[in-house]
């Protein structure tokens, strides 16, 4: 070993990590990987970089003053770094309190870099073509935090965000990247990040479907201006207008249709950009200004003037806002259910889930079985079946294993409860669909208010506490 026994010149040596006194450390660490896995990865792969100090004693040993954990890092490793750079400098009279003195200076005034600073550091070694593995491999951190670092570097719009606030996580502002494009939404992700983290993924999938639907009415209003039809694009209807089945064409009572509405100036088709599902944009016939243009309310239709304005506006918009929380609700239910049932074991209680289903779920296992199950594959991650084909469930169960097939029965009947429900299901769910969900929370899922209403009306309440966009938006 390149150990110094003798210490008349302070000065720099390599020292046997194990030969180091480390008797008063301010510290206390019992475990230095379960405390720092970071440090111990570093110097395994490096070796300890930065010297340690170290006091000589009476006796010829060294008493460290400064770098216990990297010390007990490097005896990790001792095999693969067998020495440890070490200033030796020797100790004055007042050393015992002043040991203390500068070990708490030394821990308490050391700062780490930012997460900004992280972002930048990873942003650089990527530029010498390293895969984020590789990166984190270096830096002795995960891939999944390089990943995300480097999402936020290409983002403006979230890195600024990280910058004027260091609050969050560096996953969380990765998350926003995908709405780099939408400042209205990523605007109101980082507020819900902020003010309501546990939202996040529900008010997330809300901005999804809402950018898909925005890009569906768009390519359909292109198709329809190019006929010369006048087309509006909004999320909601404008105030003054109203659909053309609830009007009639004058105080006469003669009901309105598009042929014979044509001619009216107000004439108009309307693409509501944030309906409940982003798939299938249907135009609306639409008169702009109805009172304007002579025409008078239907009022068996529950048109504009069925019942009191505020009364219709009141309910219609609290339908519409649970509705479209339901869906939302309904992305993230559904993409944890995949994760639960890629696993290789069963929630708790399981068995008496599938039991009791198959017992009274009557009703679910009927308007599922006669389809064969329609989402069960989507939720398992197989194939969609083909005509005269095996059906994929069928030939997954052929080779399965009994814990295989046991989340696969899990499998059909939780597809069976899901293909059960509606976006309104919030309003008067079975007692099956109430059991339902009680389990999911058994098992650990995070509700979304709006499913919690299944079981519990009052947590509707929680809605108007949301600041998220998916609230106002409704």
């Amino acid at each position: 070993m390149n150990t110094v026994k003798t210490w008349e010149t302070p000065g720099l040596y390599y020292v046997d990590p194990f030969e180091l006194v480390l008797d008063d450390n301010s510290r206390e660490i019992d475990d230095i990987r379960a405390k720092n896995p970071g440090l111990c990865d570093s110097v395994a792969k490096y070796g300890v970089k930065t010297a340690v100090t170290a006091n000589p004693d009476e006796n010829g040993n060294l008493r460290l003053r400064y770098g216990f954990s990297r010390v007990l890092a490097n005896r990790l490793c001792v095999d693969q770094h067998p020495t440890i750079p070490v200033i030796v400098v020797e100790a004055g009279e007042e050393d015992e309190a002043q040991r203390l003195i500068d070990q708490w200076d030394e821990n308490t005034q050391r700062v780490g870099y930012t997460q900004a600073e992280e972002v930048q550091i990873f942003e650089r070694m990527a530029l010498f073509d390293l895969a984020p593995e590789e990166i984190a491999e270096k830096l002795s951190t995960s891939a999944d935090r390089v990943t995300a670092g480097l999402a936020v570097a290409r983002s403006a719009a979230t890195r600024e965000a990280l910058r004027e606030d260091d609050q969050l996580t560096l996953e969380q502002y990765a998350a926003l990247t995908e709405f780099e494009s939408d400042p209205e939404a990523h605007a109101d992700l980082l507020d819900t990040l902020r003010s309501w983290p546990g939202n996040f993924a529900f008010a997330a999938a809300r901005w999804r479907r809402k950018a898909a639907r925005r890009a569906a009415c768009a390519e359909a209003a292109d198709e329809l201006r190019a006929r010369g039809e006048v087309v509006i694009v909004d999320d909601e209807l404008p105030d003054a207008s109203a659909r053309l089945h609830d009007l009639h064409a004058d105080e006469n009572g003669e009901n309105l249709t598009v042929d014979n509405h044509a001619g009216c100036p107000g004439h108009a088709l309307f693409l509501d950009t944030d309906a409940y599902h982003s798939e299938t944009v249907k135009p609306v016939p639409i008169c702009t200004d109805w009172a304007q243009h002579g025409h008078t309310p239907a009022t068996n239709s529950g048109g504009p003037a069925a019942r009191p304005a505020e009364d219709l506006t009141a309910e219609r918009r609290r339908v519409i806002r649970n509705n479209k929380a339901w869906v939302a609700a309904q992305d993230v239910r559904r993409d944890t259910l995949k994760a639960l049932l890629a696993k290789k074991t069963p929630p708790k209680q399981a068995e008496q889930f599938i039991a009791t289903t198959l017992m009274i779920g009557e009703h679910e296992l009927q308007k599922a079985l006669p389809r064969q199950h329609p989402l069960v594959c989507e939720l398992l991650g197989y194939s969609e079946p083909a005509p005269r084909t095996i059906h994929p469930v069928l030939a997954e169960l052929r080779k399965a294993t009994a814990a295989r097939a046991k989340m696969i029965t899990l499998g059909l009947l939780i597809a069976a409860f899901e293909h059960s429900l509606r976006k309104d299901s919030w309003r008067a769910p079975t007692e099956e669909q109430k059991r339902y969900f009680r389990t999911l929370a058994e098992w650990g899922f995070d509700l979304h208010w709006v499913e919690r209403m299944v079981n519990d009306p009052s947590a509707e309440d929680d809605a108007d506490a949301q600041p998220t966009g998916e609230i106002a938006a409704a």
